[in-house]
């Protein structure tokens, strides 16, 4: 009720409850409950990932989404897919929400590169960490930091959306068939020193030196040539 909460705010009442029963609101960015109403609040996991996916998908109802976005959204939403709740919300447990972020970027990139036919796909789409998932390296603190996926038969396009991978160091997609150019702001943060890449020379914009033959710095490291594009 209004007066009890009033009281919470303006005096000494501390109010300890469920989600459901507390009035605070949610920021979508940082994934935690305003301060307000209820002091300490329980958080429930399903009203928690329909939050994440309001917020970071743009729609809770995932039939409302894309095609591929719906898939993630429905796997995203579940929260038998993510062994971190199967206790619960981890209270113990901070960086949860980026967490999700960051499974929701390789969920999104498996379904668009055709995972299910990839040549070694381990762990993925299980309700193991992300961070186990085969080709997957992690901090200590659970944040991807290499993606070697090289020779895994990805196809479709090259992922536009790995840039909000923060603390990518490493990202080997070379040897698959995928389409399009690396992205502007994934080749800045590589050309910046922060990112190593090794990729195919169909996704790489790194311009081609006529008299020598070779590719010229820029956004990927390494580059594996394909002799149509070289002869050509």
């Amino acid at each position: 009720p209004n007066d009890l909460c009033e009281r919470s705010i303006e005096t000494a009442l501390h109010i300890y409850a469920d989600v459901d029963n507390c009035p605070n609101g949610f920021d979508g960015v940082s994934g935690e409950y305003h301060s307000g109403c209820c002091d300490n609040i329980l958080v429930d996991v399903d009203i928690y990932l329909n939050e994440f996916a309001t917020a970071v998908l743009g729609d809770n109802n995932c039939e409302n989404l894309g095609e591929t976005e719906s898939s993630v959204c429905d796997y995203m939403t579940n929260k038998a897919n993510h062994d971190i709740f199967a206790d619960g919300y981890p209270k113990n447990s901070p960086g949860v929400w980026d967490w999700l972020k960051e499974r929701a970027i390789l969920v999104r990139m498996y379904l668009n590169s055709s995972g299910s036919t990839w040549s070694v796909n381990i762990g993925w789409m299980g309700n193991t960490s992300h961070c186990s998932w085969a080709g997957v390296t992690c901090t200590t603190s659970n944040q991807v930091t290499n993606l070697a996926l090289d020779n895994k038969q990805l196809v479709g396009s090259f992922p536009n959306d790995l840039i909000y991978l923060p603390y990518l160091e490493s990202l080997n997609l070379s040897s698959n068939s995928m389409v399009g150019t690396i992205p502007y702001d994934v080749c800045d943060k590589s050309t910046s020193n922060n990112l190593y890449i090794n990729a195919d020379a169909a996704n790489c914009p790194n311009n081609f030196d006529t008299s020598t033959g070779t590719y010229l710095a820029g956004c990927c490291d390494d580059i594996l040539y394909d002799v149509d594009i070289y002869l050509n």
